[in-house]
């Protein structure tokens, strides 16, 4: 089912989606609650309600989310466009996460993102009582037993929960709210025996400014992750430039149209990356907070704290060089965020 919050008039559409090739290389309280009854025409009827509700109220501080049976629809207002951002299932583990990325202008469609790969990161993860030689490869995220998007799954969502200052939102309704919170919970298996090794709690918290991003991670028996980036990003509609800003203030910048790094660790370490478009429309940052596993503790000195591939993805570096040891019930953690603009 594909819900739009907007009928829109199309006069430039600009997608992009990602082919089986592609997907193959990418390693404040409530304040308006209306019922959107079914219909055979619930788009209008969405659409109107919206209509409605934009008469009053700040409207630049106010998010529009609805959950529907297969996903939830977030939309983020700003100054002269929005973004609406859709959450479900996907990939070959099916973990709930982004789906789908869109922005207008005055109601008009003016690109649209179809996610195509993981934007929460998969792990390089082994059960430490179950040694062999077995090739390392990734696991969780969209990555089968393949170690890209094929095979068998790798991983699996076990909760999704959806609430507004910690009371649960229902489905086939329409709030009006300013914060929004969803917390997914994943199994994800070692890559040596496909057994359950984590556990990850994935929290979305969204709000005007941002999304904000927490993920807990706990051994659910003795590991070790020997790789693991956390943030990172599909690139496609932002086809222009990476500006790495590191956090003594300091950046570089380079094509998006080629492979990049920032500098290696020792020299400095990226607060926020931003991306950007040739048209200038629109921007994407993305950051990490200076805790947890974003200290970079279990990144060796030589390797940079973050870096783009080019087949359009870029990412943080959080473990890689210096590998993370944990024991049955261990937690480690990280913060981070994206801002849309």
């Amino acid at each position: 089912m594909k819900i739009h919050f907007w009928i829109v008039a199309i006069a430039l559409i600009l997608i992009s989606g990602c082919t089986s090739n592609e997907i193959d290389n990418l390693n404040n309280s409530q304040k308006i609650e209306t019922e959107v009854k079914p219909s055979i025409n619930y788009q209008a009827q969405i659409s109107s309600d919206i209509n409605e509700l934009e008469i009053g109220g700040n409207e630049l501080n106010i998010l529009t989310v609805f959950k529907s049976d297969e996903g939830v629809f977030v939309t983020i207002p700003r100054n002269d466009h929005s973004i609406e951002i859709e959450m479900k299932s996907g990939g070959i583990n099916e973990l709930f996460g982004f789906s789908k990325i869109e922005f207008y202008k005055q109601n008009e469609l003016l690109k649209e993102l179809e996610v195509c790969t993981d934007w929460i990161g998969p792990y390089i993860v082994s059960s430490m009582s179950y040694l062999d030689d077995k090739t390392a490869q990734f696991t969780g995220g969209w990555h089968g037993t393949n170690g890209d998007g094929t095979g068998e799954p790798t991983a699996e969502t076990v909760s999704v929960v959806m609430s507004q200052e910690g009371v649960s939102i229902k489905e086939n309704k329409l709030y009006r709210i300013e914060t929004f919170d969803i917390e997914v919970t994943n199994i994800v298996n070692a890559y040596n025996d496909y057994e359950p090794a984590i556990m990850e709690v994935v929290t979305y918290s969204f709000e005007k400014e941002a999304i904000h991003i927490s993920v807990e991670i706990e051994a659910l028996k003795e590991i070790e992750i020997l790789k693991y980036y956390g943030l990172q990003t599909q690139n496609s509609i932002w086809d222009d430039a990476i500006e790495y800003r590191l956090r003594d203030g300091n950046a570089s910048s380079s094509s998006l149209a080629e492979s990049s790094q920032s500098v290696a660790k020792n020299v400095g370490i990226v607060q926020e990356y931003a991306l950007s478009s040739k048209d200038d429309e629109f921007s994407l940052i993305a950051g990490i907070m200076n805790v947890g596993l974003g200290r970079f503790e279990y990144l060796s000195n030589d390797n940079p704290s973050s870096f783009t591939l080019d087949y359009g993805k870029s990412y943080f570096n959080l473990i890689n060089g210096d590998s993370l040891q944990m024991c049955e019930g261990e937690k480690v953690y990280w913060e981070g965020y994206y801002i849309f603009e």
